[in-house]
């Protein structure tokens, strides 16, 4: 009988050996791999015109000559369009598709428009998105 049981108490130690090597694997895996759980602050502030000015100075030096680079981006502004169940709002207002296009497509200024789903319905999601590529206006989809 004290045989069977050291050899039943050695197994239960390699299994638990064995559950701490894989542990440390799936550990090592999520932290070293990039596939952790973030660390964002999350601190969004969901204003229309997103900046994206951004300066790069760069200078090479060679034997002769210095060499620099500037490059210089504009500020990006958005048209917030959400869908809600079969609703389109645009500027804190229900719209319907026709008016919303039209109101898009017959202004002077033209923006992205950033697609913001709320429960929206897949027939409503859809034909927006294919009344908004067929009239070529750009857009972005937000998750």
């Amino acid at each position: 009988m004290k045989k069977t049981q050291k050899g039943s108490a050695s197994h239960v130690i390699l299994v638990i050996i064995l559950i701490l090597i894989i542990a440390a694997i799936i550990f090592f895996c999520l932290n070293g791999f990039g596939l952790g759980f973030g660390s964002g602050n999350g601190s969004g502030n969901n204003d229309s015109a997103v900046p994206a000015n951004v300066q790069i100075n760069e200078t090479v030096a060679t034997e002769s000559e210095s060499v620099t680079t500037t490059i210089e981006t504009e500020t990006i502004e958005y048209w917030e369009i959400t869908i809600s169940g079969n609703n389109y709002i645009f500027n804190n207002h229900q719209t319907e598709l026709e008016a919303l296009i039209e109101t898009i497509t017959s202004s002077d200024v033209k923006h992205t428009v950033r697609l913001t789903d709320e429960n929206a319905s897949q027939k409503a999601y859809s034909d927006l998105t294919k009344a908004l590529k067929e009239n070529d206006i750009q857009y972005i989809e937000e998750e």
